[in-house]
């Protein structure tokens, strides 16, 4: 079964505990195990990124602002593997200009 990890930027208003269930059900629909870090900070992303390409993750996906999918990106820099997102953050201006949209449910 593929794994997914969601990196989650704790410091947006409840995003870990306002999110979880939302990713939970995104993982079953597609068949995937999840897993999560739940971050301090935005910088966090990329160790977190980082270990969850190390632990064999199939996709990673940044739940959070720019900060949180910039770390998220450069923590999978070079591994191949792909990266989701989901804009929470305050600008998004990535998600936007990618035609992202901005509703976590979407």
């Amino acid at each position: 079964m593929a794994a997914v990890a969601f990196v989650i930027n704790g410091t947006l208003a409840k995003a870990g505990g306002r999110f979880l269930p939302l990713c939970h059900a995104a993982a079953a629909r597609a068949g995937w195990t999840p897993e999560f870090h739940v971050t301090g900070k935005a910088e966090a992303g990329v160790a977190a990124a980082r270990d969850a390409a190390a632990d064999g993750a199939d996709l990673v996906v940044a739940v959070g602002g720019d900060g949180t999918v910039r770390g998220c990106a450069e923590g999978l820099a070079n591994t191949g593997i792909p990266l989701g997102i989901v804009p929470v953050g305050t600008g998004n201006l990535l998600a936007a200009t990618l035609g992202i949209p901005a509703h976590a449910r979407a």
